[in-house]
């Protein structure tokens, strides 16, 4: 063999590795990707849970001022009030 015949035999070898290797990155990308996907909708869902458990202690915490509140409005301030002493 000439060792023109041997460079084009090396140049497709070489053209055939870099074209399974950009196979290969492409597929990786993909995977990626794919795992990417999967982790933002795990945190989706993580979010979402928390959003639910700090609205629900929102609205305790909500109710909880509203009781207190009435119940201040209705304690009596006078000076014939229960606080008084003689």
């Amino acid at each position: 063999m000439s060792s023109g015949a041997l460079g084009a035999i090396g140049q497709g070898l070489n053209t055939a590795l870099g074209i399974a290797s950009l196979g290969v990155g492409i597929w990786a990308t993909d995977q990626q990707i794919k795992q990417s996907k999967k982790a933002l909708g795990l945190a989706r869902e993580q979010w979402l849970e928390e959003k639910k458990r700090y609205d629900a202690r929102e609205k305790e915490r909500l109710q909880a001022n509203a009781t207190i509140g009435a119940s201040a409005n209705t304690y009596d301030l006078s000076p014939a009030g229960p606080m008084l002493r003689e």
